[in-house]
């Protein structure tokens, strides 16, 4: 991913990937300049590649300019071993799919397409379905959830609670019953699992608990505060985050949790604690 300079108040960045190994970063002040450095790295990798007999697949090779939806279509027209690299819309990266928009609109789509064919397999497995649950749904629904289910509008968040209902019905072989006779909340809290919406809540409110007690790399703990993190009074609203919707969501989620679940001696605990306060 290369990263450049704020054009007309947003951040303009391309990025590149081989879809099976490989993805930089780089950045630069201006628009011009991102396109010298990025066709010069490209060059190097295509020389590194040469050098140590491996081959680049420049085919599967692609590069997508991040920018927010009303900003003008750019093409950096970049080449790697005389071949121009295709600019993408949207790419794989890391179990993500990911738009030049950084909007979630195709990741979602991925997961509900991943879950609604997975839910088609539970009549055939009624007596190990909550089994089948927790390896063929949940493993979805959790993946990157902290950061999707956080910086995703509601509306796109509901197709997926959606099909969690569904797959609950299943579960309690209650599928034949008439929706307007049996409420989804009391099937989750009869089977004991987390409705959607609160879990976006929960792994948030781990991730804080985390920061929280240094539990996380310094990379990620750097980016929060560290002198109110070490005050010695454990309710005080330690994290302090720049001005960023994903940080903020942290700050609030785990600041609003009571103190005596907050201050959990440990993660094990923090986590049974947590889940029996959001399914209260």
């Amino acid at each position: 991913t290369c990263t450049g300079q704020q054009l007309g108040g947003y951040q303009d960045s391309a990025h590149i990937q081989d879809q099976k190994s490989m993805v930089f970063m780089l950045e630069s002040e201006d628009l011009k300049t991102l396109f010298h450095i990025c066709n010069i790295d490209l060059y190097l990798i295509g020389k590194w590649f040469e050098a140590n007999g491996m081959v680049l697949n420049t085919k599967k090779s692609n590069y997508m300019i991040l920018k927010p939806s009303r900003a003008i279509n750019l093409d950096l027209n970049l080449t790697i071993n005389n071949c121009k690299l295709q600019q993408v819309s949207t790419t794989k990266l890391l179990g993500f799919t990911l738009n030049d928009s950084l909007t979630w609109t195709e990741h979602i789509d991925q997961v509900c397409l991943k879950i609604n064919k997975n839910i088609a397999l539970f009549k055939n497995c009624r007596k190990s379905a909550r089994d089948f649950y927790f390896r063929y749904i949940y493993c979805y629904l959790i993946y990157g959830i902290r950061i999707y289910g956080n910086l995703s509008p509601r509306y796109l968040l509901d197709r997926i609670f959606l099909l969690q209902k569904r797959a609950m019905r299943l579960i309690a072989n209650v599928n034949h019953i008439p929706y307007h006779l049996i409420h989804t909340k009391d099937l989750h809290t009869s089977l004991n699992l987390m409705p959607f919406p609160l879990l976006a809540g929960q792994f948030t409110c781990i991730f804080g608990y985390q920061v929280y007690h240094s539990l996380c790399p310094d990379f990620i703990l750097e980016d929060f505060s560290s002198t109110q993190c070490r005050n010695s009074q454990r309710n005080t609203h330690f994290l302090q985050f720049y001005n960023d919707a994903l940080r903020h969501k942290v700050a609030s989620a785990f600041n609003s949790l009571p103190h005596h679940i907050r201050s959990a001696s440990k993660l094990v605990t923090f986590k049974r604690l947590l889940f029996k306060h959001l399914m209260s």
